[in-house]
């Protein structure tokens, strides 16, 4: 008689489906934690590699820079897919914008694709006299070097895994955290395709326009112009130097993470490129398709709330903290767009009760002592400035400092837990997570 005893396997049809296995699970015949890891890899680096489009770099840039610049913009899109999406969307409705604008001015040849163009540094103005080239969507597309192959493949993975993953719940399989992270992550470079689809890709030279009259007359009939025209942040600083909060902020955050990956912040004075993480303005109309998009994005983490989890606690903190991110993702959005006078009013008052205490106090000497305030207010710009060569429009006003910071400080824990929680989560799985979806079950049988 033989007494051998054979080791439960997921795969084995005696296995209750919801028995759990720990550690790493191979698969010989079906799918184990390598491919369930391999195949969300896959998909979220396609994603984000094709959905990202930069902007044209500086002349004087290195043959790598428009490489390092997508690595850079994908790097973000692994960490906040839905702020590129957001990013993608601001640009959109800039380039929506322009065209409405050239229309008016009688250009009715000028298109989505044109605009997108010109905000993304495709035409540069050399003043000397000459013409203006007539630019027509042919030599834009024939600059544009978006891969058809990659895209066609990036397509077939999303819908490949997207299949895979709903069909799963309606045979009673179970899902991994890391499958829904991902969907979210199909979700976000979906909108982000769509608000790009008429941007150039890779574009690696502009379009010289020579001016028939000379760039100094252009500027005297501009009327008043900022007092510095050099642009330190962006070519066309010398048009408006006021810039939206939500892009004050953005560049804020996105040089702490330069910092925290080591990425070097180049100082070019005067400016030679339109940042790629340049955030235009939102129109109300903007406002309204940002909330439609990240509404849904981050409801698609609640699908995990009745998942298996390693621990209670685990699972617990999952809740929380998918929870938070729309909390505080919305009170962040509605404090700046309506209520930020209150975070203004806040830290006007810390102000004037710091520069109140602390300012020409005299010691027991009778001696002045220093002018501990100004010292306060220099630290107070330190930390409010953390961009390249402390460009003054890009300084972050104290009510934001005061609320949105701790805000997004919040949020980013909360992020951050769902991240490594996909890991941790991998670690103890239900037998149904690694057995394969039938695909002849959904086939009518006659």
């Amino acid at each position: 008689m033989n007494n051998s005893t054979t080791t439960p396997t997921p795969w084995d049809g005696k296995i209750d489906p919801n028995t759990p296995f720990r550690g790493f699970i191979s698969s010989p015949n079906s799918r184990g934690t390598f491919e369930i890891i391999s195949s969300c890899f896959l998909t979220i680096f396609l994603c984000g590699w094709v959905s990202v489009c930069i902007n044209i770099p500086a002349p004087t840039a290195g043959k790598f820079a428009m490489f390092f610049d997508k690595c850079y913009m994908f790097l973000f899109s692994l960490l906040g897919p839905d702020f590129v999406g957001a990013l993608a969307l601001g640009q959109y409705m800039a380039a929506r914008e322009s065209v409405k604008a050239f229309k008016e001015s009688g250009y009715g040849d000028w298109t989505t694709k044109h605009a997108f163009y010109a905000n993304m540094g495709g035409f540069v103005v050399k003043p000397e006299d000459g013409r203006i080239p007539g630019i027509d969507k042919a030599m834009i597309d024939d600059r544009n070097k978006a891969d058809g192959l990659t895209r066609i493949l990036t397509v077939s993975q999303i819908l490949w895994f997207s299949a895979s993953v709903l069909a799963r719940p309606f045979q009673g399989l179970a899902i991994t955290t890391l499958e829904v992270t991902t969907i979210a992550f199909i979700f976000s470079s979906l909108f982000t395709s769509f608000c790009w689809r008429d941007k150039p890709m890779d574009v690696k030279s502009a379009v010289v326009i020579e001016l028939e009259t000379p760039l100094a007359d252009i500027l005297r009939e501009a009327g008043d112009l900022p007092d510095q025209v050099l642009p330190r942040y962006n070519p066309l600083d010398f048009v408006s130097q006021d810039e939206w909060i939500i892009t004050i902020l953005w560049h804020y955050y996105t040089n702490i993470l330069k910092t925290i990956f080591f990425i070097k912040r180049k100082r070019e004075w005067p400016a030679q490129k339109i940042p790629s993480f340049d955030f235009p303005s939102y129109s109300a109309q903007g406002e309204i398709l940002s909330a439609v998009f990240v509404f849904p994005y981050l409801c698609i983490f609640f699908a995990a709330w009745n998942f298996e989890f390693p621990t209670a606690t685990e699972k617990l903190l999952w809740c929380i903290a998918s929870v938070s991110t729309m909390i505080m993702g919305f009170v962040g959005a509605l404090y700046e767009g309506k209520y930020s006078n209150l975070g203004c009013g806040v830290a006007d008052i810390l102000r004037r009760w710091g520069s109140s205490f602390f300012l020409n106090s005299a010691d027991s000497t009778g001696l002045p002592r220093p002018a501990i305030a100004q010292q306060i207010e220099r630290f107070d710009k330190f930390l409010r400035n953390n961009s390249a060569g402390r460009v003054k429009m890009l300084e972050v006003p104290r009510r934001s400092f005061v609320v949105t910071h701790h805000l997004c400080a919040l949020y980013t824990i909360c992020r951050i837990y769902i991240f490594v929680e996909d890991f941790m989560g991998l670690r103890v799985l239900p037998a149904s997570a690694f057995r394969t979806v039938e695909w002849n079950s959904f086939w009518p049988h006659f």
